[in-house]
């Protein structure tokens, strides 16, 4: 197996760890990851460092790691012609120390200018620390020290561009893009896969179906927000899509590979309260029949719902669940759960 690295951002740690497992997941179910503060280990068959950096909402970047040495070694030790050799091309270059490095600035410069000195006579690359062609990322563990050939996430910038706010159509309701997206990958969404929202309210995860490359299929009692919906998903250039007029209790469709919702807890007084569970209850009974094989269930609600009771009481094991603290009166939970 290949070893690579991933870093999450600190904004939801518990959440990118579980997310990024899932992505790896996707890409190799045999692989292998350990965790260190931020950094994931991961040891795998199949490069899954492209399909972070398009797919998660977490991570803040990934690679491959190139070379190890003790905490006792120079760090000189990690760079020789092999190491540049499998770098691949470059003509400019940065060296970088991970953020969360617990040494003390003098030290973390020193590294990196003597690795930086090292990497350009062996390469003949020039150094770039605004643009660098070439992003080496030094990972200090209590144990080692690891070279990464490192990149940046592609997708966060384009999530952090979809604020809900900036669509067509805004209602308070809609989910922020990055837990959107990172509930898609929760479901191991992949393109082609007919993905149900019985809530979809505006359409905030409908949208981030589409831009996986699933094909959603939203439901909603409130005809405004259904055309809001409309609304939002065609303005992404998002044609293959269906919208339901209708609720929980009776959903119109055959089959679908997941379901990924956010019931609407709280949003209004026809949903409140007991109303709400029993429409999840209803959603988490008819599950069975409206999935494909394995398909996965991934819901967030308020904690108030007892979601996680409710998929018990179903006689179903929750895969994974996380606690989200919104606000000092509101904590979000989200399931995950394979029927």
């Amino acid at each position: 197996m290949t070893e690579y690295f991933v870093e999450i951002t600190g904004e939801i740690p518990n959440l990118g760890k579980i997310e990024v497992r899932s992505l790896i997941n996707i890409v190799d179910s045999s692989a292998h990851i350990e965790w260190v503060n931020l950094f994931g280990l991961i040891s795998s068959n199949v490069r899954p460092v492209e399909f972070l950096i398009t797919r998660s909402a977490y991570v803040r970047r990934a690679g491959r790691i190139l070379s190890k040495a003790s905490r006792n070694e120079n760090p000189l030790a990690l760079v020789d012609s092999e190491v540049i050799s499998n770098s691949g091309a470059f003509e400019n270059f940065c060296v970088r120390i991970d953020s969360s490095s617990n040494e003390s600035i003098q030290i973390r410069e020193r590294i990196t200018k003597e690795l930086g000195q090292k990497i350009k006579e062996l390469s003949g690359a020039r150094v770039d620390l605004d643009k660098p062609e070439k992003l080496f990322l030094v990972v200090m563990t209590p144990e080692e020290i690891l070279l990464c050939d490192a990149y940046n996430s592609i997708i966060r910038p384009i999530l952090r561009s979809q604020k809900a706010g900036k669509r067509p159509f805004f209602h308070p309701s809609m989910m922020n893009s990055f837990l959107a997206r990172a509930m898609c990958n929760l479901a191991e969404v992949m393109p082609g896969d007919i993905v149900l929202d019985p809530f979809c309210g505006a359409g905030g995860l409908l949208c981030d179906i589409a831009s996986i490359g699933g094909i959603p299929i939203g439901i909603d009692l409130n005809w405004r927000l259904l055309i809001g919906a409309q609304m939002n998903l065609e303005d992404q250039k998002k044609f293959e899509f269906g919208l339901i007029q209708g609720d929980s209790f009776r959903i119109p469709i055959l089959k679908c590979d997941r379901i990924v919702t956010d019931p609407p807890y709280g949003r209004s007084s026809s949903t409140r309260g007991a109303q709400a569970r029993q429409l999840v209850d209803t959603l988490i009974r008819q599950a069975p029949i409206l999935l494909k094989k394995t398909g996965k269930v991934c819901i967030g609600a308020s904690a108030e719902m007892n979601v996680g009771g409710i998929i018990e009481d179903n006689g179903y094991s929750i895969e994974s669940q996380i606690q989200i603290l919104v606000h000092k009166g509101l904590i979000r939970e989200i399931f995950v759960v394979t029927i």
